[in-house]
């Protein structure tokens, strides 16, 4: 299991959700090595088959000539078609079984091949340090084939207030990415792709409670700063630590006590991320303007996930 990949459950079975896909299997068979190969009739492409006990299992190829791809084992007898089927058969795609023979075959070999793809585009935006994510989502109706997950854009900075989500789904509706009927666009939060334009978390009056809490503590505390601007002041009831200054309205709070973040990079270290933090973004008069997880370690401090 990647640290992408999510263990869930389903009818009583633990399965292992593959995060780019919405694919829920007993363990991940992902595809490395892909190559395409435009030929007259289409694109042809090549890719392996991993098992995560057995390694490399197989190929996988397409000919390029409309047709789905297919599988072929390198030794039946350590994995075979057999074998994959009965893996297929125990697969769901979004809380609903993928089904089971060569259909379902050959939409778990496209699920692979999907899940490679945007896995590379997350490795290449958290190379970047920057980015944002995101992509059309329509789910499984009556009168489609989906669910349909669209190509990913890249905004190529990090967008964390939704005022600048709503302007980009609004310019994206007069461009060939505009989406679908019954569907909906998705960003990667740093963890899963989630709703881009979710309902918000705070109710009105958690946020004017908030606001409050806000001002009571900055009321208290501005006094002693001779800018007028408050420094790692608290913590609030719950923990948050508050910076920030009146003449603005802006303030930030951080669940510890160190006031340096990071919020328009993402997280690059390697090492397992074993402390994460949270931080809110403020206004006093438009609300809650962003919010997130950092790594909390004192030489990163930056984004792990945004809400």
């Amino acid at each position: 299991m990647t640290k992408l990949d999510k263990p869930c459950r389903s009818g009583g079975e633990s399965l292992i959700k593959w995060i780019h896909t919405g694919i829920a299997a007993p363990y991940v068979l992902s595809a490395r090595r892909y190559s395409e190969l435009e030929v007259s009739r289409g694109v042809a492409f090549t890719a392996e088959m991993v098992h995560p006990r057995l390694g490399v299992v197989g190929g996988i190829e397409s000919r390029g000539e409309g047709g789905p791809a297919w599988f072929f084992p390198y030794d039946r007898r350590v994995f075979g078609m057999p074998d994959l089927e009965t893996f297929v058969a125990q697969c769901r795609q979004d809380d609903e079984p993928l089904g089971v023979g060569g259909a379902a075959v050959e939409i778990l070999l496209d699920r692979m091949l999907d899940e490679a793809m945007y896995t590379e585009q997350v490795v290449a935006m958290r190379r970047s340090g920057t980015g944002f994510l995101v992509r059309s989502f329509q789910p499984r109706t009556e009168t489609n084939y989906g669910p349909h997950r669209g190509a990913v854009l890249n905004c190529g900075r990090v967008v964390l207030g939704r005022p600048e989500r709503e302007a980009f789904a609004r310019q994206a509706e007069s461009t060939p990415h505009r989406l679908r009927p019954d569907a909906h666009w998705e960003m990667f939060n740093g963890e899963e792709w989630v709703r881009l334009l979710a309902e918000p978390a705070l109710t009105p009056e958690q946020i004017r409670a908030r606001v409050g809490d806000i001002r009571t503590l900055y009321t208290a505390t501005a006094d002693d700063q001779a800018d007028g601007n408050v420094v790692n002041a608290g913590p609030l009831e719950d923990g948050m630590y508050l910076t920030g200054g009146a003449p603005t309205g802006n303030f930030l709070l951080v669940g510890d006590d160190r006031n340096s973040v990071a919020t328009a990079l993402w997280c690059q270290c390697k090492a397992a991320r074993r402390d994460t933090v949270r931080f809110e973004r403020w206004n006093l008069q438009d609300g809650l303007l962003a919010s997130g997880a950092l790594h909390g370690a004192r030489r990163c401090r930056r984004l792990v996930t945004i809400d």
